[in-house]
């Protein structure tokens, strides 16, 4: 027997990928956009490096925070019903998209990704837990 999509699955499908986009978003701004921008304070005073700080700047790493959020929550709907449930399921999902960021982040040292990983486990618990009612 196959399965037919009807226009009732199509609505619930739309419904889950724009509900992931807004909460992905949501769950973004503060731990990937305001925790990463405190990671990379944390590098610069790391590294002797000097702190620039600007409210530009600033807005433009939540602004990018936020991006990422929304389109690494389109992938919570594809993993969570194999996620342990609780914090430990938000924090692997968190961990995984460490993961799948690890390319982008620069420089790919062992101080950078102690310092951004709090920020992805973050994101994965703020995102993880509304989603607990939803989706399972």
């Amino acid at each position: 027997m196959t399965a037919r999509l009807t226009s009732v699955h199509l609505h619930a499908a739309a419904a889950t990928a724009l509900a992931a986009l807004g909460r992905g978003a949501l769950a973004g701004v503060p731990t990937l956009g305001l925790l990463g921008r405190c990671a990379m304070a944390g590098f610069a005073l790391s590294t002797a490096r000097p702190l620039h700080v600007t409210p530009g700047g600033t807005f433009t790493v939540l602004l990018a925070g936020g991006i990422a959020g929304a389109l690494f929550g389109l992938l919570f709907p594809l993993a969570a019903r194999r996620l342990p449930r609780g914090a430990v399921g938000g924090a692997a999902f968190g961990l995984l998209v460490l993961l799948v960021a690890s390319p982008g982040i620069r420089p790919p040292w062992p101080r950078t990704f102690a310092l951004f990983t709090p920020a992805f486990v973050a994101y994965g618990l703020l995102l993880a837990r509304p989603w607990r009612s939803r989706v399972r």
